[in-house]
């Protein structure tokens, strides 16, 4: 999952350096997103990271496509 989370960091920040103001808030979540998950990975989070994959966590539950119990965390590894 490293190397996915790695290429989509890169990807999207190559798509900053091309330019475009809407293509540079698309990616901007991106990257959000990803970096957040890659601190998470390592260990390496901070309070607003969790806080975004708690919130995942809760949208998968509600939809059914994780157990309770789960966490989205636990898909990354």
């Amino acid at each position: 999952m490293d190397i996915f989370i790695e290429n989509k960091i890169n990807h999207y920040a190559g798509s900053i350096i091309a330019g475009g103001e809407k293509r540079d808030h698309h990616a901007l979540g991106a990257l959000n997103f990803y970096m957040a998950a890659r601190r998470v990975e390592k260990g390496e989070y901070t309070d607003q990271d969790l806080g975004m994959m708690d919130a995942i966590t809760e949208v998968l539950l509600e939809a059914k496509i994780i157990d309770k119990g789960q966490r989205f965390t636990q898909l990354l590894k």
